[in-house]
């Protein structure tokens, strides 16, 4: 998760849609996860190993991401959009 989410702040400050980044994080932690299915499912890896050895791969690379900073969104642009979606309480508009 902290990976997907190091990715959302990257990839929402360079198109600046939260649909299209949600879409974007739901792929990318469905690639994550079939990667982990691959080592348990294929390989017969016992899943608690591989879960603790991608959780330190994801996690270093989620530093790399950051460079060793925090990760930070643009929030202005953020906030109006979250706005646009959810209008007084109403999804796009709709009750």
């Amino acid at each position: 998760m902290e990976l997907i989410g190091a990715v959302f702040v990257g990839i929402y400050n360079f198109i600046d849609s939260i649909i299209l980044t949600l879409l974007f994080a739901l792929c990318f932690g469905f690639v994550l996860g079939a990667f982990n299915r691959i080592f348990v499912g294929k390989l017969k890896i016992v899943g608690f190993v591989v879960t603790l050895a991608t959780l330190a791969g994801f996690c270093s690379l989620t530093v790399q991401l950051g460079q060793g900073g925090p990760l930070l969104i643009n929030k202005e642009s953020f906030y109006v959009k979250l706005r646009e979606i959810g209008d007084n309480g109403r999804l796009f508009g709709y009750y």
